[in-house]
């Protein structure tokens, strides 16, 4: 099976808390947008999901965690 990684991340050092955003921004580039803080209780929520993807027709909770995750890690960056 061919290895398939991005070419342009394995430049860049992976140790780093910029360089760990980067790649959750290149993954999910919905983490461009600004969202209201999100508190853990509500990653399980559709309610907080229709609220912050009104256009989204299909109800995807992972994208709640990965905007509460990318939150938790851009919190960390800043301190």
């Amino acid at each position: 099976m061919k290895n398939s990684s991005c070419t342009g991340c394995k430049s860049q050092p992976t140790d780093t808390k910029e360089n760990t955003i980067n790649m959750l921004i290149n993954f999910f580039p919905i983490l461009k947008n600004e969202y209201r803080e999100l508190k853990k209780a509500e990653l399980e929520s559709e309610k907080v999901f229709k609220e912050l993807f009104p256009d989204n027709d299909k109800i995807d909770l992972g994208l709640l965690t990965a905007v509460y995750q990318y939150q938790r890690l851009k919190n960390d960056t800043s301190k």
